[in-house]
Parts: C-alpha cells; sequence; structure tokens
C-alpha cells in the first residue's frame, strides 16, 4: 500500500506538471493566492477563492487521498480533472484588480495593465498555430468529407448504422445523430485499452490492409448497412464478392452498402443507380 502510495503521489506531481505546461500561469496563480491569503478581509471572497481553493490544493497532492481516488474511485486519465476546480484566471485576475486600485496615479494604473497584460499574454501561445487547428471548412466547422459522406449515408425518418475510418468518428454525429456506429470515440484513446466493443472490427477497419470478407463478416454480425473505405486503403478481396455494393465514391472515400439492408432499394433510387 505504501507503494502505491508513493506511486500516486508521484502521479499526482506529474499531472500538476502537464496541467501548468510550459508557462508560468500556475506561478502567477500562486503568488495570487498566497497575496489573498495575507491581504484579502472579506470573509466571503476568503471562504471561496482562498480557504476551498487551497484545501483543494492540498488534497490533490495529499498521498492517502490520492492513493484512494486514482486505484478505488477514479483513474489517472480522470484525477488531473480536479484541478479544473481550482479558479486559477479568477483569482489572478481578482489580484490584479485590487492591485491596480491601490495605485493612485493614472500612470502608474496604466503601466501596470501594460505589464500584467503582457506577462499574461506570453505565458501562453497562438492558437492558430496549432497543427489541430484548421480553418472551418463550413457552418458546422466539422470536415466537409464528412458532411459529404453522413448525406450519403442519410435515410429520412429512420436509423442507419456505418462503419467509417477513425479520422469521422468523433464528427459524424455531431452533424447527422441518426447515424449509429458499432464503435465510438473510446477507440481512439490508447490509454483507455478498451477491449470488446467491437474493438475487432475497429481494428480490422484500421488495418493496413482491409480483408474484405473478415470486415464483411463483423458487420453482417451487427447490422451495419454501410461502410466507409478510404481509397488510400489496401483492400484485400472485394466488399462486392460479400454484399457490400459501392453506392457512392467521394474525393477520399468510397461507401459501400449491404444489398441485404432494408435500405439498399430506396438508396440506389435516391442516388439515381441502376
Amino acid at each position: 500500500m505504501l507503494g502505491n502510495m508513493m506511486e500516486a503521489f508521484r502521479m499526482t506531481i506529474d499531472m500538476y506538471r502537464k496541467f501548468s505546461g510550459v508557462g508560468m500561469v500556475t506561478v502567477f496563480f500562486l503568488a495570487a493566492l498566497g497575496y489573498l491569503w495575507f491581504w484579502e478581509k472579506d470573509k466571503g471572497i476568503r471562504m471561496i477563492l482562498v480557504y476551498l481553493v487551497t484545501a483543494v490544493l492540498v488534497l490533490f497532492f495529499f498521498p492517502v487521498f490520492s492513493y484512494l481516488a486514482i486505484y478505488h474511485f477514479l483513474d489517472q486519465e480522470v484525477y488531473y480533472r480536479f484541478l479544473w476546480l481550482m479558479p486559477m484566471g479568477v483569482i489572478v485576475c481578482y489580484v490584479i484588480v485590487r492591485i491596480f486600485e491601490q495605485f493612485e496615479s493614472g500612470k502608474k494604473r496604466v503601466l501596470f495593465s501594460i505589464v500584467c497584460g503582457v506577462m499574461l499574454m506570453l505565458q501562453g501561445s497562438f492558437i492558430y498555430s496549432n497543427p489541430a487547428v484548421k480553418r472551418a471548412e463550413n457552418a458546422y466547422h466539422l470536415p466537409q468529407s464528412v458532411i459529404d459522406t453522413a448525406d450519403i449515408l442519410h435515410v429520412e425518418g429512420d436509423w442507419v448504422k456505418a462503419v467509417v475510418p477513425s479520422e469521422m468518428v468523433q464528427f459524424i454525429r455531431q452533424y447527422d445523430p441518426k447515424i449509429m456506429m458499432p464503435y465510438g470515440r473510446d477507440m481512439l484513446v490508447e490509454s483507455w485499452d478498451v477491449q470488446g466493443g467491437n474493438r475487432e472490427m475497429y481494428e480490422a477497419m484500421e488495418a493496413d490492409i482491409i480483408h474484405a470478407q473478415y470486415l464483411v463478416l463483423l458487420c453482417q454480425q451487427e447490422r451495419v448497412d454501410y461502410i466507409v473505405a478510404r481509397k488510400s486503403s489496401q483492400i484485400g478481396g472485394s466488399f462486392e464478392e460479400w454484399g457490400f455494393m459501392k453506392i457512392a465514391s467521394l474525393e477520399e472515400y468510397d461507401i459501400y452498402m449491404d444489398k441485404h439492408s432494408k435500405f439498399y432499394d430506396q438508396k440506389r433510387e435516391e442516388l439515381g443507380l441502376d
């Protein structure tokens, strides 16, 4: 138990380090919290911004508490969210305003405001330089390929089930909630190590070579209506040979539909297929 407790404490230090990032926002926060301990006189504010926040911070690092939380109630993927209970931005900004009020000279106030603003901005990074942030392609702020695909899969007034590539998993139901999937975003987070939940189907879909017969067999067991395959994927065999017929081809994806699906004839007519 002592070993697990020390390991839990090590994990909390690592979580806090990652939570802090590369800037000094947490340093400003701790400095502001120290300021409030010594100078804040309002009892209500002390209760909310000093005592409660300090209690959260102490509990987070307290080895017994972190051990119980990580090993018995939560896990390290969730425990770090405990830090969300600390209103860092509120406390830092509140202290800046309190110090600002103490300056009587307008010039000092302007200079103090500029210095604080510059210091805070330098602790962050330009969000649009992040490769994960891309220019919106449409009003939905979703990849256009997802919308084009979902429009083809959609059946008015009914639910359909589709197997889609990993890059579509977390987007497609944001656009059309009537498109069901046999697996979800839980497959995309390696640390979750999800077993079951159609893990086989996901791995078959993401394999270097998609074995058509095997994937179709899994899809038929789950009553999947559509398979959306990347054009760049290598496919061993043919989906058509095993009953999934190509009904559409987009720039990056081919869409196949089970010819035994109850929507098959309706969809072919809708798409103008012979």
